[in-house]
């Protein structure tokens, strides 16, 4: 990555950081133990469509579309390459099935 990419991306990061401090705060305002979150799974949701992105609930968990061409592997739980034809090499996983990748 060059020098003038990290940049531009450090300056998004730090524009999104008010949001992002703000959403944990919210969150943490009022914990919920247990598996069910219906007061976090509003928050989240809400701040998911606040950024317009294709948001679904159901049976406690949300999910979001998130579309990308992927240059390299894909499986259930894990993808591997680059994400819409550029950038470095990325990898995301999970083991818990909480991030769920469907090749589409």
């Amino acid at each position: 990555m060059n020098a003038f990419v990290a940049d531009v991306l450090l300056a998004e990061a730090a524009e999104q950081l008010p949001d992002a401090v703000y959403l944990r705060r919210r969150i943490h305002r009022h914990p919920e133990l247990g598996l069910e979150l219906p007061r976090t799974q509003a928050t989240v949701v809400d701040a998911l469509n606040a950024l317009d992105l294709d948001v679904h609930t159901g049976d406690g968990r949300v999910r979001v579309d998130l579309p990308a061409v992927v240059q390299g592997s894909v499986r259930h739980s894990e993808f591997r390459g680059k994400l819409n034809g550029g950038g470095s090499p990325l990898v995301v996983r999970t083991n818990d099935g909480t991030i769920r990748v469907e090749r589409l």
